[in-house]
């Protein structure tokens, strides 16, 4: 089926970067994204997710996600997991998108996933334009710290791969380049300007639904901000992201004129903004491009491109064994299967206090010291229910030497318990006496509910927490 006339716009950035809000800009000025969206007016609700649920069940049977640093497997796009997904793809394009006016694809996994997508475009005879929306990579980091527990440098890692994945599919096709904080400061001129370097026909006028677009985009959309993370954000490794992130941006703006045209120099032989600019981007080169031997950049690309396939199989391999212990967990229907530590609200037990709270399991290996990790959903909950933290799930002894509630947004330990101090204000009940208090606190447990109940947080403001346990 060929559609030639129809416009297609992917918008590609990394996760947190506000992909979105321009998504919704785009809605209200008319482009299409598709049936299943969800519901509400906020900038979550402008993904399709039907494609995000393609995404991840493409990813799943391929063995990676979205917060991998590595690489995709090695012959990804010729297995039978890609050949359904197209299939896939193909007919969500079909039945939700095709023939219906211009529409945009928007799912930061598009950053990585192009490859999956481009046997599809050239069968519907589709050339896509993009746009990559670019924010301050400490501000993603941030966002991904808070959202989904991620360190600091695997936020700025993932956002590295991402700009390098997206611009390699962009310098091959018409694109243009906005950044977060200028999308929220001047969100009319910024599609304005996006109109005229894609050629963009708005099938709704963008004077009449500027009041709309103004309405939506608010600067409490933009949650973090660069400069006010204090002491964790200043530290010297970080540096060299902002330095690239601020370079890159410099460098495209040197392209673009204010008024009503785009300079000259700025266009390529069909009239596209050039990729000159991309070419600055370090380690660009990717498997698949085509390069002179003599040019020096395709052998550092080549070593990052063989460091990432290293740091992809064990980033495979740890989730195969995160994998296989969550189905130990699950398989565990009869006490001391499987030995395990179970942390839950008091109160209803271990039943869901709220929609977000259920009771979490991690297993434990016999003999070993351990660091266990439960991210807390929702700390408002802790002003008004104690932890109860079952240290083991049968008869046995166990070692405690610190317990930690940490604030997962802005880092931190907020109380703490060690054989120093805090172990006193912790309640031991149920199965379970304390045997010994020395370099370790070490409870026994003669049954199957040892129980140890952490104090009261009422003086705590609501946050995202986690607890850390050794």
């Amino acid at each position: 089926m060929s559609s030639e006339k129809q416009k297609c716009v992917i918008i590609l950035g990394m996760q947190g970067s506000g992909t979105g809000v321009l998504a919704g800009c785009m809605h209200l000025l008319g482009f299409k994204l598709g049936d299943a969206l969800r519901q509400g007016s906020d900038s979550s609700a402008f993904v399709n997710q039907d494609i995000v649920l393609a995404h991840e069940i493409f990813m799943r049977d391929i063995g990676f996600a979205w917060d991998m640093v590595g690489s995709l497997p090695e012959g990804w796009q010729e297995s039978e997991a890609a050949e359904r997904a197209r299939q896939t793809l193909s007919r969500i394009m079909e039945e939700q998108l095709l023939n219906k006016g211009p529409f945009i694809i928007n799912d930061p996994r598009m950053c990585r996933l192009m490859p999956l997508w481009t046997p599809v475009f050239e069968t519907m005879g589709i050339k896509p334009d993009f746009v990559l929306l670019m924010r301050h990579p400490m501000e993603v980091s941030m966002s991904l710290k808070s959202r989904d527990g991620l360190d600091l440098l695997q936020g700025h890692l993932l956002w590295l791969v991402h700009m390098r994945d997206a611009l390699a599919y962009c310098r091959s096709a018409p694109y243009d380049i906005l950044t977060y904080d200028r999308l929220l400061a001047d969100p009319l001129s910024c599609l304005e300007d996006l109109r005229k370097s894609l050629e963009l026909d708005f099938p709704r006028d963008l004077e009449q639904t500027h009041q709309r677009i103004l309405n939506f985009i608010r600067p409490e959309l933009k949650h973090h901000h660069e400069g006010s993370f204090g002491i964790e954000a200043s530290e010297d490794q970080f540096d060299q992201y902002a330095w690239l992130y601020k370079q890159f941006r410099l460098s495209h703006a040197r392209f673009l004129v204010r008024g009503d045209t785009i300079s000259e120099t700025a266009k390529s032989e069909n009239g596209k903004l050039q990729s000159s600019e991309i070419q600055g981007f370090p380690l660009l080169n990717v498997v698949g491009t085509c390069t002179k031997r003599e040019d020096s950049a395709p052998y550092a690309a080549a070593m990052f491109n063989n460091m990432q396939g290293l740091i992809s199989r064990y980033e495979r391999a740890s989730r195969d064994v995160r994998l296989k212990r969550e189905r130990l967990l699950l398989m565990a229907d009869h006490h001391g299967e499987n030995l395990y530590a179970e942390i839950y609200l008091e109160g209803n037990g271990r039943e869901d206090v709220s929609s977000q709270w259920r009771s979490q399991k991690l297993l434990l290996a016999p003999g070993e010291w351990q660091s266990l990790l439960f991210p807390l959903p929702d700390a408002v909950f802790l002003h008004n229910n104690r932890l109860c933290f079952d240290v083991l799930n049968t008869i046995g002894e166990v070692h405690i030497s610190a317990i930690n509630l940490q604030d997962a947004s802005q880092g931190g330990v907020l109380w703490s318990a060690s054989m120093e101090s805090g172990f006193d204000q912790c309640e031991v009940k149920g199965t379970a006496f304390i045997l010994d208090q020395g370099e370790s606190l070490i409870i026994c447990s003669t049954g199957s509910d040892p129980h140890v109940f952490l104090p009261e947080m009422l003086n705590f403001r609501i946050g995202l927490y986690s607890l850390r346990c050794g």
